[in-house]
């Protein structure tokens, strides 16, 4: 694996309709202005589609399926709608036959309800319409509406490029159930930035990830926690890249194992302490303010781990949640013998800190170079969408040649880059990965006991001067005071 990705070429689809990162640097390929045209006019349509409500294609099978709860008839009439308006012969699967097609809203709008149904389970969603008449309700919204269905599907659709590839990922067979409590109880959950929060809280409520050092022992109730983060961004207390997020950004905000007391804190914490970070978004800067140690105090929330200090689990835990707190996504990450954190910076480029660099690292249950390869396939939404669509049209299709040829329009499909390298080595503040000072002398191969006379450390107990402590301030300046 190559040391460094860049951000400033073109990448390629590897055997599929996925963001491929080839582990070189890039340099810029040629493109034909016809590819060009289609992409760009086509990713376009695409988004203007999926935001408009779910044309009525096969209408009738899927409100007869939503009021019995079963789905296998309007699953075989979609499937078949669908097949029919590709070319029966691969041979004539080309991108000027396919465009028209991923533009049209009602074309779309099926696909995007088979996908649904498949990814949730028909037997999933039937027996959640059987349970009361208000699910029939939910699903009707929820089935007729391409920008909640794709939302949901692209947020749930996995990062890394072999799990999208096998295609076996599930829509999180509980995400229905509080959904539709959001749904019921907040009339802005069903559009804007108020769907994305919802539709993330839905696929991963509180208590999805590890809660960490200062975490809440009980998890928050989702519709609570949901409520938590529309308020907190109607007061316009979070960062202002929170309108920017996407629903799968939003999924590494609203599952933090934090209490919302604790996000409240550390707001406060924040806009009183060091204000001055909230211009770049850099708060995970605190986390240098927690002491390296073994904490002479218990958890019991994230103002004992400031308070108390940490090694490097502790460390990682404050890390991710003050950026949480300010609606930043974060994640824990581990490294050998070591934690640490990942968040996404104020460009939208995923970011490492307190430890190694990448090529380190393991995160979201993928490799460093592998995350950050499904990220920024990820930050380039429009053509990440349609990627996704080619590949669920290729699972409908009856005949191999028809997949195949889907497929391959997948593989040309590509996107200009945006500035900047991705160094694989490159960390934040790694020197704080040591457990504390002196840790580099001892990496280095200093003897045992031997004393850093750099630090002027007293010998004995310090003996006050006219009444007077004076102590050397080199002694706690890697400490941050």
């Amino acid at each position: 694996m190559n040391e460094s990705f860049t951000r400033g070429a073109d990448f390629r689809e590897k055997d599929c309709a996925t963001a491929f990162f080839n582990p070189t640097l890039f340099t810029m390929n040629t493109l034909t202005k016809h590819l060009h045209r289609w992409l760009v006019l086509g990713a376009a349509a695409l988004l203007l589609a999926t935001s408009a409500r779910a044309a009525e294609l096969n209408a009738r099978e899927i409100d007869a399926a939503i009021q019995s709860g079963d789905f296998t008839a309007f699953n075989t009439a979609i499937t078949a709608s669908l097949a029919k308006k590709v070319p029966a012969d691969a041979k004539q699967i080309s991108e000027a036959a396919m465009q028209p097609l991923l533009t049209d809203p009602t074309f779309v709008g099926g696909l995007s309800q088979r996908q649904f149904v498949a990814k949730v389970g028909a037997a999933e969603l039937g027996a959640f319409a059987k349970a009361a008449p208000d699910n029939k309700k939910f699903l009707t919204w929820l089935l007729h509406s391409t920008e909640a269905m794709d939302g949901c599907l692209l947020a749930a659709t996995p990062t890394g490029l072999k799990a999208r590839e096998e295609n076996n990922w599930r829509v999180p067979a509980d995400a229905l159930a509080i959904w539709k409590k959001i749904y019921d109880a907040d009339p802005d959950s069903r559009q804007g930035i108020d769907l994305k929060l919802a539709t993330a809280t839905a696929i991963a409520p509180p208590g999805r990830v590890n809660i960490g050092a200062g975490g809440a022992t009980t998890p928050a109730d989702a519709l609570v926690r949901y409520k938590y983060f529309k308020t907190a961004h109607q007061k316009k207390e979070l960062a202002a890249s929170f309108d920017q997020l996407g629903v799968w950004d939003l999924t590494k905000v609203v599952s933090s194992g934090a209490s919302d007391e604790d996000l409240t804190w550390g707001r406060e914490m924040v806009n009183t302490f060091r204000p001055d970070l909230r211009a770049t978004e850099m708060m995970v800067d605190l986390t240098s303010s927690v002491w390296r140690r073994a904490s002479p105090v218990p958890y019991t929330n994230m103002k004992t781990v400031l308070q108390g200090g940490g090694k490097c689990g502790p460390r990682s835990s404050f890390a991710v949640f003050i950026n949480h707190a300010f609606g930043i996504p974060a994640i824990g990450v581990a490294q050998p013998a070591h934690a640490c954190v990942a968040w996404r910076g104020v460009d939208g480029v995923w970011r490492v800190g307190y430890g190694k660099g990448w090529a380190a690292s393991r995160l979201d249950g993928l490799s460093g170079p592998d995350f950050v390869e499904g990220s920024l396939a990820r930050s380039r939404a429009a053509q990440f969408s349609q990627v996704e669509h080619l590949r669920w049209l290729s699972a409908a299709l009856p005949t191999h040649e028809q997949t195949a040829a889907v497929l391959a329009l997948g593989q040309k499909i590509v996107a200009e880059r945006h500035g900047g390298l991705v160094d694989l080595n490159a960390s934040l503040k790694p020197e704080e990965a040591d457990a504390g000072p002196g840790a580099e002398a001892a990496k280095a191969g200093a003897p045992a006991g031997k004393k850093d006379s750099s630090t002027n450390t007293p010998t004995g107990p310090l003996k006050p001067v006219n009444g007077v402590f004076h102590v050397n301030a080199a002694t706690y300046v890697k400490q941050e005071g």
